[in-house]
């Protein structure tokens, strides 16, 4: 009979720690899941007031490919271009998603390695 206490009281505490572990898990990933959606509503906030700019040079003749025409290349510097609002819109939720994605995955594989442990 003390086996069978002793066995339960073992098995009690490790669904404890594991309990433990998971709820850690669970709350960093509520937190970067959280900071997701705070940095992307900053991004699309800034998006919509100031626009959303990508590089738009073009690359030296060096980096050309073979049997591409040639023009003088001038270094006039970066050129920017601005996305519309839907493009801009549309690239910071792909970009939130992702993350999001990222995060899911990171919390799945803690919390199996917690189980393996």
């Amino acid at each position: 009979m003390d086996n069978i206490i002793a066995a339960t009281d073992k098995v009690k505490s490790l669904e404890q720690q594991l309990a433990t572990k998971q709820n850690k898990v669970e709350k960093v990933y509520v937190d970067r899941i959280r900071t997701v959606k705070v940095e992307s509503k900053r991004i699309t906030d800034i998006a919509r007031t100031d626009g959303l700019f990508v590089d738009a040079s073009c690359p030296d003749s060096s980096n050309a490919l073979p049997g591409s025409a040639s023009g003088s290349s001038g270094s006039d510097g970066a050129k920017k271009a601005r996305l519309s609002r839907e493009a801009s819109e549309a690239l910071i939720s792909i970009a939130a998603d992702a993350d999001t994605i990222v995060h899911q995955l990171t919390a799945c594989q803690a919390i199996l390695e917690a189980e393996r442990q």
